[in-house]
């Protein structure tokens, strides 16, 4: 059975929204596709509602097995409930192993990738979502102070060390970008251990619309139909640039921003628009599980990240013919930006400066020729590159 059966797991899967959980999901439908049986091991965390899920899941595409560090109705401190659910996870990855013998393991987490080398797989390949030491430094997340401050650095240092560790014990490791490759071998990583591949995007889903169609979505959506659309993609932390996007708009006409995400920095990001007193030019859709409508209906993608180990959205929104600005790499912006898309497919902010974006903006929105052009190309150098399918078979060659 093992030949047969690929175990995908991370940490949080479905119903919780990311691109790590999103991956899933598109690897466990194109496995399935491929003729195999997939089991996915995640936790039960819910970050979406307060439905509890269930420990055992059967799914279209997939069997979830989760194990529990939610502990429903029980009061643990935060060791002890970190504590239990290592517990759980190693309980949950010893059964798998019974189960499904020698099965090939992808994982997407380090420590989940620890525990399937502990209960015996040795066939696990790591799919790295990010470098740790990099993507998890406090300038790219949330800023705090005292004792949060000091807990925050000591959670860096550990997952930076368990990461490591993952590397060194995985049968194969790939990553996205040349970024990230860039990124392991500065923590004295051998990057002639590392493959590099290439995710999919849903060419299915992340379609364009032609002009009545996007001008009735835009109504659906309760957006306005007479400016142009200026989105954000992300979660609400520093790394993503939001601000940016914000402070720039403050300087622009005819333009609405529209911010679909949430996290740490939302109720910052909300009182920054009430003191720029731009609360009727900006939307703050939240967390949604189907970002495609609010591609279809932008002008412009705006990648505001300043560290971005890929950039998913890129794609999706290029799927859905919509031009893309993003801050040109520097010293202090670390993104794959221009790895992916190189100078003719994208408009470049030269500066990380907010009245540089809304420049960059102007200019985009007037030059209507490098738009249609950039549109026209979007979608089929996405369907040329990206693939969900392709990706599944690089990861078992």
């Amino acid at each position: 059975m093992s030949r047969n059966t690929i175990i995908l797991t991370s940490n949080a899967y479905l119903p919780n929204i990311g691109g790590v959980e999103n991956s899933l999901m598109q690897l466990s439908k194109a496995y399935h596709e491929l003729g195999f049986r997939v089991v996915i091991i995640v936790s039960n965390v819910n970050t979406v509602n307060k439905q509890t899920l269930p420990l055992c899941e059967t799914t279209e595409y997939a069997t979830i097995w989760r194990y529990d560090v939610c502990f429903h109705g029980q009061q643990h401190s935060k060791l002890k409930a970190s504590l239990l659910g290592w517990q759980n996870m190693r309980r949950c990855f010893r059964a798998a192993r019974v189960e499904f013998g020698n099965a090939l393991v992808i994982s997407r987490y380090h420590i989940t990738t620890i525990h399937a080398r502990l209960a015996g797989f040795s066939r696990v390949s790591y799919l790295l979502p990010g470098v740790v030491k990099f993507q998890n430094q406090p300038s790219n997340t949330h800023k705090v102070e005292g004792l949060r401050q000091v807990k925050q650095w000591l959670a860096l240092f550990y997952h930076h060390a368990i990461q490591k560790l993952a590397l060194q014990v995985t049968e194969k490791n790939f990553v996205f970008s040349s970024n990230m490759l860039n990124q392991l071998a500065q923590i004295g990583f051998d990057c002639s251990k590392v493959t590099m591949v290439s995710p999919g995007v849903d060419t299915n889903k992340f379609i364009s619309l032609d002009v009545n169609a996007q001008t009735a979505l835009k109504g659906k959506l309760g957006l306005p139909l007479d400016k142009n659309l200026l989105l954000v993609v992300g979660r609400f932390t520093a790394a993503k640039g939001i601000e940016y996007a914000i402070r720039a708009q403050k300087e622009l006409l005819h333009t609405h921003l529209v911010l679909v995400g949430g996290g740490e920095l939302e109720d910052y990001y909300k009182s920054l628009v009430v003191k720029l007193g731009i609360e009727e030019c900006v939307t703050f859709v939240g967390a949604v599980a189907d970002t495609s409508p609010f591609y279809q209906v932008a002008s412009l993608f705006l990648m505001t990240s300043t560290y971005e180990p890929f950039g998913q959205t890129i794609l999706e929104a290029l799927s859905c013919e919509v031009p893309v600005i993003a801050f040109r790499v520097g010293e202090t912006v670390k993104t794959a930006t221009f790895e992916m898309l190189g100078d003719d497919a994208c408009f470049y902010v030269n500066t990380l400066d907010a009245s540089d974006l809304a420049k960059t903006i102007s200019c985009a929105l007037a030059d209507v020729e490098k738009r249609a052009q950039i549109s026209r190309n979007g979608v089929a150098f996405v369907r040329q590159k990206y693939s969900w399918n392709a990706l599944a078979k690089s990861l078992i060659k």
